[in-house]
């Protein structure tokens, strides 16, 4: 499976969520923060590692955000980060300067990344685990930059 299509099938799990834990607020005071809609079922699973449903897809995909994304025609497009195709086998993603930070405003790092994919190998039973078994190795170059390497292309 190509790289850019398993990235942009997996959000980054560890990132910034869109909203903040949602606490009742004095209403004359400051603005409510909470966000509804409507979904047809319930998500059964928000860490996206271990998500396989429609509804859980759905949440995921307004609550976290991933390296690749996927365009108008189902292309893999810049999201989080641009990459370059160094061998048939490695890929160097380089975070955008506007990327999402965390709840903490604290920025994301090509670390966080490296720890978000790591996270599957260490998982005994996510259903996303085979998806990603064709990651031979990931390297931090900075903090801006990650290198995927492959099993084969």
């Amino acid at each position: 499976m190509n790289v850019l299509n398993f990235l942009a099938r997996f959000s980054i799990s560890l990132l910034f969520v869109a909203t903040s834990a949602c606490h009742q607020q004095n209403a004359s005071t400051q603005a409510n923060h909470e966000i509804v809609f409507a979904i047809g079922q319930m998500p059964l699973n928000l860490d996206p590692r271990y998500a396989t449903d429609a509804a859980s897809e759905r949440v995921n995909r307004l609550v976290y955000q991933s390296l690749v994304d996927f365009d108008a025609q189902s292309k893999p497009s810049a999201s989080l980060a641009t990459w370059v195709q160094i061998s048939p086998t490695e890929y160097r993603f380089t975070l955008n300067k506007n990327r999402a930070s965390f709840h903490n405003l604290a920025p994301l790092t090509a670390n966080d990344v490296k720890a978000t994919y790591d996270s599957l190998v260490t998982l005994k039973d996510s259903p996303n685990k085979a998806e990603f078994s064709n990651v031979k190795n990931i390297m931090v170059i900075d903090n801006d930059t990650v290198v995927f390497q492959l099993n084969q292309s």
